[in-house]
């Protein structure tokens, strides 16, 4: 037994990890705190990304509705065009717009 101890007489097996496994346990702590700063950022992305869409979809539907009241008011200023006071009225419109 005495040729495996060693000169300083403490047990010849490292009482702590290798360094292998200390590696290994700072990618796991590594890993801890990644998977959620990661997680963090995707749902960032998502929600930002969602609410550009939402707003670009409220703008398209603004825009159209503003197309069709200027439309409607073009048809209400152009009349059925079945006289001349009609007519004089959409080109006076026209030449206005």
């Amino acid at each position: 037994m005495e040729q495996f101890a060693s000169p300083s007489g403490s047990s010849p097996l490292p009482t702590g990890p290798s360094p292998a496994t200390r590696q290994m346990l700072k990618l796991g702590r590594l890993a801890k705190i990644g998977v959620p700063v990661v997680a963090v950022v995707g749902l960032g992305y998502g929600i930002s990304t969602f609410m550009e869409a939402q707003n670009h979809a409220q703008q398209q539907s603004l825009q159209e509705q503003e197309r069709l009241r200027k439309n409607a008011m073009l048809m209400e200023a152009y009349g059925d065009k079945s006289s001349l006071e009609d007519m004089q009225r959409a080109m006076e419109h026209y030449h206005k717009n």
